[in-house]
């Protein structure tokens, strides 16, 4: 009899709410598959589906086929939030070194009343400049919009590909009447570099503001030490963390953290568990008494016998609750997301409007082809696609560093309604 399971898979190349909204309609639309939810701020889909008619190859070529990678397994928010920044950073800075010269040049004939060089040569200088901006630091964004492209979808980058490319093609049709005819047309190299630049830019902030919001995961991974001592046949033996089992004798030291959830059954340590349940005072522990892994040993040495580790671990658990919290949508996000997705196809339709309404009534007015980038590039929300997400990890991971975990972002935003808090718990609520 088939059953139902879930799937974790790590997904790279989304940039906005239409990829999104595109992996969860594909995946969804396989049989077998009963949902498909999709995180862009962690960058990862939980998808459930049915053993008997779906299977994870083809979940994931799916996947692919829509012009995405994935992988099993959930993803290292740590390690892959610091790859995106510096890869952000890098390209936005590559972008903006090659800007600033590109706008000085398109505006010094208006700053000096003539140009350093010939027209013509100054078209050249600027399609050189923004070619480097464009095909170089901006080359991921113009990829995606032709992979979207090739299988009739569209996405945010479609906007912003379409309007440079508008714009740089425009530019270098003028460069070539410039050098055929010395017809002295406009450029507007310029406007695409700066577009992607500006574009990098608001990247990179994003980028990091995402490394800024999983830095409360951080916070909780590095309350487990690294290594610990067992007792093994009555010999100390340090050992990693990530081998201790239940069962297993652990001895704690002064100073240090507890590195698993398990019973004491020698000495009577004062432990700080603070950190983890919110109790001011250090809390006295006996023989056969409970503690914590992740809280910290104050006074005496002491042994306990793990009952959990690992995964199975409370200070685990906590961590898997943020994760899982922070991978919810609110309802709001949900909205986003389906205004995201018929978004594009609209202000595509606009933008040409707009070019048959100005070919109509004046077809020579410069304004025709600057009407239209304006319109692709000034109506893309690709942060409506990350404000949500990325304001519920940082609402969720800043609720864990003081101790307050909040299971679900519906949960966050049912929080605004509330006007009473009710606390039941004495001897650790002061005024300060």
């Amino acid at each position: 009899m088939a059953k139902t399971t879930e799937l974790t898979l790590k997904i790279d190349g989304m940039h906005c709410a239409s990829c999104v909204n595109s992996i969860e309609k594909g995946v969804s639309d396989l049989p077998g598959v009963a949902s498909c939810k999709v995180n862009l701020a962690l960058s990862s889909a939980v998808v459930s589906y049915d053993t008997g008619r779906a299977n994870q190859n083809k979940i994931i070529d799916k996947i692919k086929e829509l012009g995405y990678g994935a992988a099993p397994g959930t993803p290292d928010i740590l390690v892959s939030n610091q790859k995106e920044e510096a890869a952000a950073r890098r390209r936005f800075l590559v972008s903006l070194a090659f800007a600033v010269p590109l706008i000085a040049v398109a505006m010094w004939p208006m700053v000096a009343g003539q140009g350093l060089v010939s027209h013509l040569w100054d078209g050249v200088a600027q399609a050189v400049l923004a070619g480097v901006i464009l095909f170089w630091a901006g080359r991921n964004i113009l990829a995606d919009a032709f992979k979207q492209g090739r299988r009739f979808k569209a996405n945010m980058n479609t906007l912003i590909a379409m309007g440079t490319l508008t714009a740089f093609g425009w530019s270098l049709y003028g460069l070539s009447a410039a050098t055929l005819s010395a017809k002295a047309e406009p450029f507007y190299f310029d406007s695409a570099g700066m577009i992607i630049t500006l574009i990098l830019l608001g990247r990179y902030l994003e980028a990091h503001s995402k490394g800024k919001a999983g830095e409360a995961i951080k916070a909780l991974l590095n309350l487990r030490p690294s290594n610990t001592v067992a007792i093994i046949d009555n010999v100390e033996v340090e050992i990693d963390v990530g081998s201790v089992r239940p069962e297993m004798i652990l001895l704690v030291k002064p100073g240090e953290r507890i590195p698993a959830d398990g019973d004491v059954i020698e000495g009577s340590p004062v432990i700080d568990e603070s950190t983890l349940t919110g109790e001011s005072m250090p809390v006295e522990k006996k023989e056969g008494e409970k503690v914590i892994g992740g809280s910290l040993n104050g006074n005496i040495p002491f042994k306990f016998k793990v009952t959990a580790a690992g995964e199975g671990s409370f200070l685990a658990t906590i961590i898997r609750m943020v994760s899982e919290a922070q991978g919810k949508k609110a309802p709001v996000q949900k909205l986003a997301d389906r205004v995201a997705a018929v978004f594009v196809p609209i202000v595509i339709g606009i933008a040409l409007v707009t070019l048959v309404l100005w070919l109509l009534l004046d077809r020579s007015n410069p304004m025709l082809i600057k009407s239209v980038i304006s319109v692709l590039i000034i109506a893309c929300p690709c942060a409506l696609g990350l404000a949500t997400p990325t304001a519920v990890l940082a609402g969720t991971g800043r609720a864990a560093r003081e101790g307050v975990i909040i299971r679900g972002a519906d949960i966050l935003e049912s929080l605004t309604k509330v006007d009473t808090v009710v606390f039941d718990k004495t001897g650790t609520l002061t005024y300060g």
